[in-house]
């Protein structure tokens, strides 16, 4: 087993109104978070020295149709952050991979490009 640590200090910063959120993921870097239901997935993005609450506030996040799936629950960032993985419950069912470095370039460049989101 892994060794006891200190109990995580956890902060609420966000408020979302989608209906049936199954999963969330944040990025290795910490810059992208990731919140899917069971059709579809929302794409967030902080600059550097922005927080989660100011990112959720400033600006909607990107809408990422998925796959339909018997009952879509998990998602998760690659490694290095350029693509999801997804899949479902109950057995047999298949593990998908989004490709997101169209979709990330495209956010970057509006959110980074728009002096009215600094």
């Amino acid at each position: 087993f892994p060794q006891q640590q200190a109990p995580l200090k956890v902060d609420r910063f966000a408020d979302v109104h989608f209906r049936y959120v199954t999963g969330m993921d944040f990025s290795e870097d910490g810059s992208w978070l990731v919140i899917r239901t069971y059709l579809q997935a929302m794409l967030y993005h902080r600059r550097v020295n922005e927080s989660w609450e100011e990112a959720f506030q400033s600006r909607p996040p990107q809408s990422i149709n998925l796959p339909i799936q018997r009952q879509g629950e998990a998602i998760a960032f690659t490694k290095d952050s350029q693509a999801l993985i997804i899949t479902s419950e109950k057995v047999g069912q298949p593990i998908w991979q989004i490709d997101l470095q169209k979709l990330q370039a495209a956010m970057k460049s509006t959110i980074e490009g728009d002096p009215h989101s600094r």
